[in-house]
């Protein structure tokens, strides 16, 4: 049986939330995640997908907003598309220091230049065979247009589960050896 770092405890799987900080998106609620609990301290490890496999609902999640994009969620999706600042910002018509304001929530992009940036996203990271990207840049055109909100980032909630490859990605822990130090 798998043992606790902290204090050689058992650990215990179970599933639960975990806030996806290690994309860089604290305002992602992922459900569904497996967590590995000491039962003896309380400690939890989340294991988590394969990030790739969340890129596409996290991105779809992110380009229908109804609230202009944070700069934690442009420098996502940019990393997402293997973008450096650089090529970004010559894709939107813009410079590298303006790329780092809008990353650092110094400003936020005007309407014009957000309506681009989304529907490249969508372009880039939604496959076609996965969900409907004609309805999705419709979506997107719509929501820019109306005006987005400048508004404080709620909560987005994503059922991790799906993403997982094989049912939760590892084997029951009592099948785990513990590694002789």
């Amino acid at each position: 049986m798998a043992n606790c770092g902290n204090c050689a405890g058992g650990l215990r799987q179970a599933r639960g939330r975990h806030a996806y900080v290690e994309g860089g998106l604290p305002f992602i609620m992922l459900l569904n995640v497996v967590l590995l609990q000491c039962v003896a301290c309380a400690g939890t490890i989340a294991v988590l997908p394969d990030a790739r496999l969340l890129t596409a609902p996290i991105a779809e999640a992110l380009l229908l907003l109804r609230a202009k994009l944070p700069g934690a969620a442009i420098r996502y999706l940019r990393k997402a598309m293997s973008m450096t600042a650089d090529e970004l910002a010559f894709l939107l018509g813009s410079t590298r220091i303006q790329v780092s304001r809008w990353e650092n929530d110094h400003v936020k992009m005007n309407g014009v230049t957000e309506l681009k940036f989304r529907t490249e996203v969508a372009d880039k990271l939604l496959p076609a065979a996965a969900t409907d990207a004609s309805r999705i840049k419709n979506q997107i055109v719509e929501i820019v247009t109306r005006g987005l909100e400048d508004t404080p980032m709620s909560q987005i909630t994503i059922d991790a589960a799906p993403y997982y490859v094989q049912p939760f990605d590892l084997p029951p822990i009592e099948s785990r050896t513990r590694v002789a130090k």
